[in-house]
């Protein structure tokens, strides 16, 4: 994100998202193939999807009423900072914040005595405001399970009522649906008409 958007120091914030638009879309389609695969391969397993989000410290823009990616409407600016630096601080925090999380949730699975892989994948999305927020998709087994849920509790912990609210932890029903159909929505974007095609798919 940052090494595609040096354009940002001089930009007003105006619907002018071509640094999100010039990011390769094959990035999409190869982790949409690779969480294709890990279906495929964990069929076996329960998939949970969490969702880790950042304060409005990381945020320039709110959202006061439905808008697009990309368009000022419907943003309230709540900082002075600046976008692109606010982008990268969100990505290097959140970055910190899954390491330590994994890092807590491996340490579990090993006092468990749990040896089997554990396959997962994570992503970045943009808000409507452009603030990142993470989406990791975990495929565990019983014991990896249990374990996942008192890692979250462990995360939530750390974290103010109102940041946990913000925070989302979703087994997916694989009845409904595969882990792959329910992540496409965040890799890739397709519009059916006109006005749609004017927002800007973060991919």
């Amino acid at each position: 994100i940052i090494e595609l958007s040096n354009s940002l120091e001089t930009h007003i914030h105006k619907g002018n998202t071509n640094f999100i638009e010039r990011l390769d879309s094959n990035y999409a389609y190869k982790k949409l193939a690779k969480v294709k695969y890990l279906d495929f391969k964990n069929t076996h397993k329960t998939p949970i999807m969490l969702t880790m989000t950042l304060d409005r410290s990381f945020r320039k823009y709110i959202k006061t009423q439905e808008t697009k990616l990309g368009n000022n409407k419907g943003l309230l600016q709540i900082s002075d900072e600046n976008l692109e630096e606010l982008i990268e601080k969100s990505y290097i925090t959140l970055n910190e914040k899954f390491r330590e999380f994994y890092r807590f949730f491996k340490i579990k699975n090993k006092r468990s005595g749990d040896k089997d892989k554990l396959d997962y994948i994570v992503m970045f999305e943009p808000h409507k405001s452009l603030t990142l927020h993470l989406h990791v998709l975990f495929y565990c087994n019983p014991v990896q399970l249990n374990n996942l849920y008192e890692t979250w509790e462990h995360y939530l912990e750390s974290l103010t009522p109102t940041q946990q609210k913000a925070q989302d932890f979703k087994i997916i029903d694989t009845n409904r649906a595969k882990a792959s159909t329910y992540l496409s929505k965040y890799l890739i974007k397709a519009f059916n008409d006109n006005e749609a095609m004017e927002e800007t798919s973060f991919f």
